[in-house]
Order: C-alpha cells, then sequence, then structure tokens
C-alpha cells in the first residue's frame, strides 16, 4: 500500500462511499505502473503521483448501492494514505 500515491487512494475512497460498494478488497483493485509525472508538471495533484510507482484502478463494482446495508469492507481504509486530509479538489 505504501507505493501507491495518496490521490488514488482517496478516489477510490470517495467512489466507494458515493456507491456504497460494501466490498472493496484488494482483489478489486487493479494494479499498474504509473505514468511519470513530468519536470513542468505543478499543483497538488501532481505532487501526490510524483513518489507513486503504481496506478491503482477500481474494478468489481458487483456490491455497489445494495438493497439491503450490511457493514462495508475497505481495504484502503487500512492505509496510512487514508488517514491524509483530502485535498481541495477531492473535497468538492
Amino acid at each position: 500500500p505504501s507505493r501507491f500515491s495518496v490521490r488514488d487512494v482517496h478516489r477510490i475512497g470517495i467512489l466507494d462511499i458515493r456507491l456504497f460498494n460494501t466490498d472493496r478488497h484488494a482483489g478489486n483493485m487493479l494494479v499498474r505502473p504509473a505514468e511519470p509525472v513530468g519536470p513542468g508538471a505543478g499543483g497538488l495533484a501532481a505532487r501526490m503521483m510524483a513518489d507513486s510507482r503504481y496506478e491503482l484502478i477500481p474494478i468489481d463494482h458487483g456490491f455497489c448501492l445494495p438493497e439491503t446495508l450490511d457493514a462495508p469492507y475497505f481495504e484502503w481504509l487500512h492505509w496510512p494514505q487514508a488517514m491524509l486530509p483530502f485535498s481541495d479538489d477531492e473535497l468538492e
């Protein structure tokens, strides 16, 4: 988990909360090498991606918007990136 960007972890968290995806575990995320961030890239998002080696892509949304509410499991909730504050863009 430490190799993933704060931005990716936050965005998956936001998606899961909004859709109430009750089954987000490590098997429901694709991992691919991150695109390099160029030296001219600026802004908070670029800085958050700069140290990331991998990009997270959420897959398998079969347990979104359930008819009954069970206790959800969010893998990302236990990762250190989830403890960091959201950026202004993420809060919007």
